[in-house]
């Protein structure tokens, strides 16, 4: 259901971390003219958002509770100040 979902979405960019979310990158790769990245650690994927251009960015950050993501969110905040 989250691969047909982010497909609606027309997405450019998707970023994904978790052993569950390996097999939705691998279906998105597939999509043409998008960059999708699953990230083995927690710590790479943390380091890409304190660095990366967001600049006309939406961002969205989805997972379960127990994925702990307020963590990435407070490195995107971070980056605010």
């Amino acid at each position: 259901a989250l691969v047909k979902e982010l497909k609606k979405t027309g997405f450019k960019i998707v970023y994904l971390t978790g052993k569950m979310m390996k097999n939705v990158s691998e279906k998105l790769s597939s999509v043409k003219n998008n960059e999708v990245k699953h990230f083995k650690s927690r710590a790479a994927l943390k380091n890409l958002l304190s660095t990366i251009d967001l600049m006309d960015s939406v961002v969205l950050v989805k997972g379960s509770r127990g994925m702990k993501m307020e963590e990435f969110v407070k490195v995107l905040m971070e980056r605010e100040k």
